[in-house]
């Protein structure tokens, strides 16, 4: 059975704070979600200016290389030492998000395990795909720009030509901010797992915890959540929970994954069960009264002697505790 592991996605909600990342480490750790992850890109230098081309908001600032985009979403340099000390002092794992290939060698050396997400937009990247496959054992993807003939493709490019030989996984996700919940559709996690034949997990962009408590009937390998220190307003909040909602789900993944079958108090409440009773001649079951406190004749027993009319007074009050 899958074992799903969440993470906590900080994101933009450090408020480009190193005492607020910190914070958001330590109630993580307090809500005992799996990691903690960050984001970690410099001013995106590959995107080309065409002449005549309506960009959206978002690659403007990058093509202009925003120093206040990047503060927003990525971690500053100076703070991943830092972050890694702290992380590992809570016995939390600390892992990122990468854009730039060249911030591969950071992001592998701070994370506490030898994991990397790669957001969708990314996942295009294959020179970032291919160094990412050579310097982390654990990939983990998100789909939300993707086709399901992409993944197929990165399944095979990954396999194949890198050759790569550790775990991957893809995590379903809507790329709107916040989506509706009529935008998602959890039951494609087992759609994707059976079309892709490798794990699947969820990246949930909706206010609140519900979808992803509702996501866990699925079997996800992994959820990713955004999570915030309360009263703090960042571009993410919109969906971002709260620590103690990232607690309420860490509970309910501990409670879905009680999967065994448990009948240990089978018949505890026999004061409170009935069974049967007569001093009377009995002939059939209507001549049988069924009373508290269930001490007498067990469930099994009492149909066996019904269906088959073995309907004997003396048996049928056998179990019950004698008056003499």
């Amino acid at each position: 059975m899958i074992s799903t592991k969440i993470i906590a996605e900080v994101s933009a909600n450090h408020a480009n704070s190193l005492d607020i990342a910190k914070a958001l480490v330590t109630e993580a750790s307090k809500a005992s979600a799996h990691f903690v992850k960050f984001q970690l890109y410099s001013a995106y230098s590959d995107i080309v200016k065409l002449p005549g081309i309506n960009y959206p908001e978002l690659i403007s600032k990058q093509i202009s290389r925003d120093s206040e985009l990047i503060s927003q979403f990525s971690v500053p340099l100076d703070w991943l030492s830092i972050l890694y000390s702290h992380s590992q002092s809570l016995n939390i794992n600390l892992i990122y998000s990468c854009s730039d290939i060249e911030l591969l060698p950071l992001a592998k050396q701070y994370s506490s395990v030898s994991t990397l997400k790669i957001a969708s937009c990314d996942a295009t990247n294959l020179r970032l795909l291919y160094e990412a496959s050579k310097l982390f054992d654990d990939l983990i993807i998100s789909t939300g720009a993707l086709s399901l003939a992409d993944m197929k493709d990165l399944v095979l490019f990954l396999e194949k030509y890198c050759g790569f030989k550790g775990t991957y996984s893809f995590l379903y996700c809507i790329s709107k901010y916040p989506c509706n919940s009529t935008d998602i559709h959890l039951k494609t996690i087992e759609y994707l797992r059976s079309e892709l034949c490798t794990p699947i997990g969820y990246s949930d962009h909706l206010p609140g915890i519900t979808g992803c408590i509702t996501s866990l009937q699925y079997f996800p390998s992994y959820i990713e959540k955004h999570f915030q220190l309360p009263n703090y307003d960042t571009v993410d909040s919109c969906v971002s929970c709260t620590p103690h909602e990232l607690s309420q789900l860490v509970d309910a993944l501990a409670f879905s994954d009680r999967i065994d079958p448990d009948i240990s108090n089978e018949r505890t409440n026999v004061m409170y069960l009935r069974s049967p009773y007569n001093s009377r001649q009995i002939n059939s079951l209507e001549s049988i009264d069924f009373v508290r406190p269930g001490l007498g004749l067990n469930l099994h027993d009492s149909i066996q002697a019904v269906m088959q009319d073995n309907l004997d007074a003396k048996m049928i009050n056998s179990n019950w505790p004698s008056n003499d």
